[in-house]
C-alpha cells in the first residue's frame, strides 16, 4: 500500500464512522416509537481480491472498511412466538369478555336477580292459599308472576342484544383485517421496489411488523419473511397475504350460523386464535348456549305451573287453564289477568258452589323447593356460568402473562437500550477521532515527503 492509500484507508473509516453515529442517533431518537427496531450498520473489511487466474493482476483496492448494510436487530424466532401468544390472547380476552357480560345479566345474590322475584312468586302462592278467598293476595300473586316473567323477558333480550353487539363487532374486526392485509401487501411491493433500488426499507420493514402483529391479535395470523424479503401472513394453513396477493374474508349468517369464510370460495376459515376466533364463537356457541339454559329456567317454570294450575279452580268454580304463556324466557307471560281466574282449588265444585279449598296454591308454592324445580334450574345456570367466568379469567390472565413475558423477550431484543446506545456514541466518535488521527499523520507524513525532503523545486 502507497503513503497516498493511507488517506484512502483512514478515509473509508471516517465514513464507516460517521454512518455509525447516525444510525445510533436515529436509535436515541426513537427509543419511544411504537414498533421501531434498533438497527445495526454491519462493517467489512476491504481487503485484496480473493480470486486467482492467470489475467488476475495486482488488486486495485486499497484496504480499509465499508458498511456493506444496517442490520434490523429482531429474532424470527421471537417473533413467530410473539404473534401465536398475541392470537391466544387475543381469542382469550374476547371469550372473557362476552362472558362477563353475559354474568353481569344474572345479578346473584341480590333483590334484582331473578332468584329473590321466584322467591317472592312462592311466597304469594303461600300467601293465596291462607287467603285463598282475598282478591287482594290474588292480585299481588298475578303481579309477582308478571315480575317473573318480565325479569326473563329482558334477559333473553339482553342476550339478544349482546349477540348482535358480537357480530357487529366481530364484523368491523374482519373489516380491519381485511384493510390492514391490503397494507401488508403494499408494504411487500415497497419493500421490494426498495430491495431492487438500494434504498433502505427499515422504517417499512417496521411499520409491516407492526400491522402482522395486529392481525396476529385479530385471527392469530402467522406471518413470515420470504427470501424475497416479503411477508406471507397464514391463517390456518391458507395464506392471508401472499406477495402483492390478498385472500380477504367474511362473516356469514348471524346468531348460531355465523361463519367465518374466505370471500372467494365461501370455505370456512380454520382460525387458531384472535379477537375474531373468540367473538365468533361467542355468537355462534356461548351466548345461544346460555340463552338455551334461561329457556330451561322459563319452561320449566311454566310447565310445572300450568301442570297445577290447569287441574285446579278458580273462584268461579271453572276449571283453570295455564297461568304463564309461552315455553321460552322471551317469550313467557302471564295468561291470567283476572285474579277470579287464579285456579287455587283442588276441589271441584259441589252442589254448594265453588271449595275455598287453597290445595293447588299450595301445591304451586312448594315448586320452590321441589327438586327439578325452577329455583335449582336456574341455580344451576349461575353456578355453571361463574364458573366458566372464571375459567375465562383465569386462561386469560395466564395467557397475559406467558403474552408479556414474550413481549419483554422481543423487546429486549429488538427495542432501544439508551444507556447502550450512548455507550455506542462515544465508541464511535472515538473511533472516529481516531480515523482523523490518522488522516492527520498521514498528512504529515506527505507534507515532510514533499515540501521538506531535498532542495529540488526551491527557490
Amino acid at each position: 500500500m502507497g503513503t497516498f492509500d493511507g488517506l484512502s484507508v483512514a478515509l473509508s473509516a471516517l465514513q464507516a464512522q460517521r454512518r455509525m453515529l447516525d444510525v445510533a442517533g436515529q436509535n436515541i431518537a426513537n427509543v419511544n416509537t411504537p414498533g421501531y427496531t434498533r438497527q445495526r450498520v454491519n462493517l467489512q473489511a476491504v481487503g485484496a481480491s480473493t480470486i486467482k487466474g492467470v489475467w488476475t493482476g495486482s488488486s486495485n483496492s486499497l484496504g480499509g472498511v465499508q458498511a456493506v448494510g444496517i442490520e434490523r436487530l429482531r429474532d424470527a424466532f421471537l417473533e413467530v412466538r410473539g404473534q401465536a401468544a398475541h392470537g391466544a390472547q387475543g381469542e382469550a380476552d374476547a371469550t372473557q369478555g362476552v362472558l362477563a357480560q353475559i354474568e353481569q345479566m344474572f345479578p346473584e345474590p341480590s333483590s334484582d336477580g331473578l332468584g329473590e322475584q321466584l322467591s317472592q312468586l312462592w311466597s304469594a302462592f303461600q300467601d293465596v292459599a291462607n287467603q285463598p278467598a282475598d282478591i287482594g293476595t290474588r292480585t299481588a300473586l298475578l303481579q309477582r308472576a308478571s315480575a317473573v316473567s318480565d325479569w326473563l323477558n329482558a334477559a333473553a333480550q339482553q342476550l339478544t342484544t349482546l349477540s348482535v353487539g358480537a357480530a357487529s363487532e366481530a364484523r368491523s374486526s374482519v373489516d380491519e383485517v381485511n384493510s390492514l392485509a391490503q397494507q401488508v401487501a403494499d408494504l411487500n411491493l415497497a419493500i421490494g421496489d426498495a430491495q431492487h433500488s438500494g434504498l433502505s426499507f427499515n422504517d417499512l420493514a417496521d411499520k409491516r411488523d407492526l400491522l402482522t402483529l395486529r392481525l396476529a391479535d385479530l385471527v392469530g395470523g402467522q406471518a413470515g419473511i420470504g427470501p424475497d424479503g416479503a411477508a406471507r401472513v397464514m391463517i390456518g394453513g391458507t395464506p392471508l397475504v401472499a406477495g402483492t396477493t390478498v385472500r380477504p374474508m367474511q362473516l356469514t349468517g348471524g346468531g348460531a350460523t355465523l361463519q367465518l369464510t374466505w370471500a372467494q370460495d365461501g370455505s370456512a376459515v380454520q382460525l387458531t386464535g384472535g379477537e375474531v376466533k373468540g367473538l365468533v364463537s361467542a355468537v355462534a356457541g356461548a351466548i345461544p348456549s346460555w340463552s338455551a339454559r334461561l329457556d330451561a329456567v322459563a319452561s320449566t317454570l311454566a310447565a310445572q305451573t300450568n301442570a297445577v294450575h290447569s287441574a285446579a279452580y278458580d273462584l268461579d268454580g271453572n276449571l283453570g287453564g295455564p297461568l304463564f304463556s309461552g315455553t321460552t324466557a322471551a317469550t313467557i307471560g302471564v295468561a291470567v289477568t283476572d285474579p277470579r281466574k287464579v285456579a287455587a282449588s283442588q276441589v271441584a265444585p259441589g252442589p254448594g258452589g265453588p271449595s275455598l279449598d287453597a290445595g293447588a296454591a299450595q301445591a304451586m308454592a312448594a315448586q320452590g323447593a321441589a327438586p327439578a324445580g325452577a329455583d335449582v334450574v336456574y341455580r344451576g345456570l349461575v353456578g355453571d356460568l361463574g364458573l366458566a367466568v372464571a375459567h375465562a379469567a383465569s386462561s386469560s390472565a395466564t395467557q397475559q402473562a406467558v403474552t408479556d413475558s414474550i413481549d419483554t423477550a422481543r423487546e429486549s431484543g429488538a427495542g432501544v437500550d439508551i444507556d447502550e446506545e450512548m455507550a455506542n456514541v462515544v465508541q464511535y466518535q472515538r473511533s472516529y477521532e481516531a480515523a482523523a488521527r490518522v488522516l492527520t499523520a498521514v498528512d504529515a507524513v506527505l507534507d515532510q515527503l514533499i515540501n521538506r525532503t531535498g532542495l529540488v523545486g526551491r527557490q
